[in-house]
């Protein structure tokens, strides 16, 4: 069989526009992803919805491009954009419940602004601190120190409790019976959330139970990192100062049920000698939140740093209108100094970005 190089050229011709339009199209979307990408990384921790969306309209774009350069008569091409069309149209239908509603909560939990990357929240029976905010889902780092994934839709349908970055209210439960006065118990109460590290502790009586008084203490936690620790050290410092003060924490049933004398209490008596011993840990290790810490702390450089920006920007513009500075200070010596301090923020956003 022999090929007549004539149709080989006239075949290469007409295949070279559409050959030329597929490699633009890659090396367009290559360098799109990672214009983007870099973007995201350097200035925008929570940018992965916006630049998903972007490479999703910019892969349909091209597609359709790639159609159009097709050595086909326009017909046969506007049947293939159709079909397209229709794939688009039954794949949107089909997974329209999962994938537009999670699109559409995405962009609904970013217009509210409710917690931001590193925040505590809790959702149903899920805790921890958020380490990732993406276009479908949000991902939190819990205390075991394990990602859970979130669907947009799931934040959306349940109540989000964020615990506010600028303090938290660390509270604690316990039942005590009416043999007990109501004022020895909150002022013991107090003591104990004022020993764990709370500030402005507060007792009250929550419940009168048929056989037992519901006593509720709360403080206020300024460093909110250490919500955990704290949750089990006022815990601890109620049973150590109740037990001190020789009032009992057991149920009104065993009592009735008990043989034993009135006078007979059921609390640790203090050792004659303590032993030796290793101290123990009630705080959890730094890495159980190294994500979710991580996030947030590159998070506040990059505000810092447009905050910087903004306000060299403002300098610089004070300088040029001639205007007098509101101190001793020159606007000129005031731009060097900001600009140093931008320089080091942007140093560290750099180290992190290299740590991961």
């Amino acid at each position: 069989m022999q090929i007549d190089p004539e149709a080989m050229q006239d075949f290469a011709l007409t295949l070279l526009p559409t050959v030329v339009t597929l490699l633009s199209v890659g090396i367009a979307l290559a360098l799109a992803n990672r214009l983007l990408l870099g973007r995201a990384k350097a200035r925008e921790p929570e940018g992965q919805m916006g630049r998903q969306l972007v490479m999703l309209a910019l892969s349909v774009v091209g597609l359709i491009a790639i159609i159009l350069a097709l050595p086909l008569d326009t017909t046969r091409q506007g049947q293939l954009l159709s079909l397209l069309g229709l794939l688009l149209s039954g794949a949107i239908a089909l997974s329209s419940t999962n994938l537009l509603g999670n699109i559409m909560s995405g962009l609904m939990l970013r217009a509210v602004q409710n917690f931001r990357l590193g925040d505590f929240i809790e959702v149903a029976q899920e805790f921890g601190r958020v380490s990732e905010r993406g276009l479908f889902h949000v991902e939190i780092q819990t205390p075991l120190r394990q990602f859970t994934t979130l669907p947009n839709t799931f934040l959306v349908n349940n109540p989000v409790r964020v615990v506010n970055a600028t303090g938290a209210v660390v509270e604690a439960k316990i039942s005590l019976g009416y043999e007990v006065p109501r004022r020895d118990v909150e002022q013991h109460l107090c003591a104990a959330a004022e020993q764990a590290g709370l500030e402005e502790p507060f007792a009250r009586v929550l419940e009168l139970g048929d056989h037992s008084v519901t006593y509720q203490v709360a403080g206020l936690l300024r460093e909110v990192e250490k919500l955990l620790a704290t949750r089990s050290r006022v815990n601890a410092q109620i049973l150590d100062v109740l037990h001190d003060a020789g009032i009992e924490i057991v149920s009104p049933a065993f009592i009735n049920q008990r043989d034993y004398p009135a006078s007979r209490t059921f609390a640790p008596q203090p050792p004659a000698s303590v032993p030796a011993a290793a101290p123990v840990r009630d705080e959890a290790p730094a890495e159980v939140f190294d994500k979710a810490s991580s996030a947030a702390l590159r998070e506040r450089l990059e505000e810092f740093e447009r905050r910087l920006e903004g306000a060299i920007e403002e300098l610089e513009r004070c300088e040029r209108a001639g205007e007098e500075p509101p101190g001793e200070i020159s606007f000129a010596e005031q731009i060097v100094r900001a600009r140093r301090r931008l320089e080091r923020v942007k140093l560290a956003l750099e180290d992190r970005e290299l740590l991961g």
